[in-house]
Formats: C-alpha cells, sequence, structure tokens
C-alpha cells in the first residue's frame, strides 16, 4: 500500500500539485490530498476525505471513497467500486455492475458503460444503447461536462447534470 501525503508535506508552498504525475501503480494507493495521475492505477485506492484522485488513463482494482472525497476517470474504469460515501466521476470506458450500495456515480454522457449484461452507450437521456458485438461501435465523443448520474432507487442513469452539480 502506498500512503500519499499531504500536499504540504510533499512539495514546497510555491510548488505546483495539479500536475499530472505520469506513473504506473501496482499497489494499492491512500490518497489523502487532490492528485492527478497519468498512467495506470492497477491495486485500486483509497481516497480519504477532502482528497481528490484524477487518474487520466486506467483505473483497476477496488476504489474506497470516503464522505468528501472524489474519484474521478477519464480513460478505463475496470475497478470495483467497494465503497462510494463520496462521489466518483467517469468518463471513457466504465465496467460498472448497478447494484444497491454504490453511491454517487455519475458517467460521462457517450462514455462506453460494459456491465455482465453487455456493452451500452450512454445517451444524453440517461438511456442505454446497447453496443453490438458484430456491430461497429462508431466514433464515441465522450463529454467531460456533461454527466448521468446513477439513481440507485431506479436502478439507471438520469438525464444531463454537468459535473459541476454532482
Amino acid at each position: 500500500m502506498v500512503h500519499w501525503p499531504l500536499a504540504s508535506e510533499a512539495a514546497g508552498a510555491d510548488e505546483r500539485t495539479d500536475v499530472a504525475e505520469a506513473h504506473d501503480f501496482p499497489e494499492h494507493l491512500v490518497v489523502t490530498s487532490d492528485r492527478m495521475i497519468q498512467g495506470a492505477v492497477r491495486a485500486g485506492a483509497t481516497v480519504r476525505s477532502g482528497g481528490q484522485l484524477t487518474v487520466l488513463g486506467a483505473f483497476l482494482g477496488p476504489a474506497i471513497v470516503e464522505a468528501d472525497a472524489i474519484l474521478m476517470v477519464q480513460g478505463s474504469f475496470n475497478g470495483e467500486i467497494e465503497r462510494n460515501d463520496g462521489a466518483l466521476l467517469l468518463y471513457g470506458q466504465v465496467g460498472f455492475e448497478p447494484r444497491a450500495g454504490v453511491g454517487r456515480v455519475a458517467v460521462g454522457v457517450d462514455s462506453l458503460i460494459t456491465t455482465s449484461r453487455g456493452a451500452f452507450r450512454l445517451a444524453p437521456d440517461g438511456d442505454l444503447i446497447e453496443v453490438h458485438g458484430d456491430q461497429p461501435a462508431g466514433s464515441f465523443n465522450v463529454q467531460t461536462d456533461k454527466v448521468c448520474v446513477y439513481v440507485e432507487e431506479e436502478g439507471r442513469f438520469r438525464a444531463g447534470r454537468d459535473r459541476n452539480s454532482i
């Protein structure tokens, strides 16, 4: 397990902490502040309260998001939502099994969602449009400013909010 120190511990007051770090992380991460990774998180992460982890690339493994924390993945999310008391924002290729207890999950419009039932494209109105294996999927222009939110009680995504409202 890798523990990421607070920004004040890791960098001087004048250093930027919003620059993406290019890495491949084979161990579970524990994030306590705002971090951006360009690469792969291969064994999941725990995002502590008050922190935000942004992954530009791939996320695999268990996702644990505490209250008042955010995990954002732009690329490929094939993790298991172990606990989500904060917010997950996912864009791109998203492995997602709708179930009770997933917490606040928002997915970018036009993302490709894969479930045990198949592959689906997320429409702006929250509908899932099936993508058949024998048909080309077409181009995907995933929107990072428009998301659909998974509504647990309804077992479906609801239409278009902007990501700042999550």
